[in-house]
């Protein structure tokens, strides 16, 4: 069932293997925090503002700024960054996830 509480415990789990099997070089485990009565939302552990990655701003300069903030949950062994940043009603839930690599296809 998908849920807030499902979709934390995995990401979670995602966390942990990609440490185990030596894939992450850096992470920030998973936070859980109620916005509002009917609000949750997902991020990681100081997680801060990401307008700069909505911003007309070069894809190096927004990567090194999510690299140097530590803005991410899991810095991959080739550096990508994933973060995994779920906001959701209690109800109905709807998830975005967002994947940025230092290599730029």
């Amino acid at each position: 069932m998908l849920n807030v509480q499902n979709i934390f415990k995995d990401v979670k789990n995602l966390t942990a293997k990609l440490i185990e099997v030596g894939l992450s070089s850096q992470q920030n485990f998973p936070t859980l925090n109620k916005l509002s009565q009917n609000i949750s939302e997902i991020s990681y552990a100081n997680s801060s503002d990401l307008s700069i990655a909505l911003k007309n701003v070069a894809y190096q300069d927004i990567y090194d700024e999510l690299d140097r903030g530590k803005n991410y949950n899991i810095k991959m062994i080739d550096g990508a960054l994933i973060q995994l940043l779920y906001r959701m009603p209690m109800h109905i839930q709807k998830a975005s996830q967002n994947l940025l690599s230092p290599h730029q296809s």
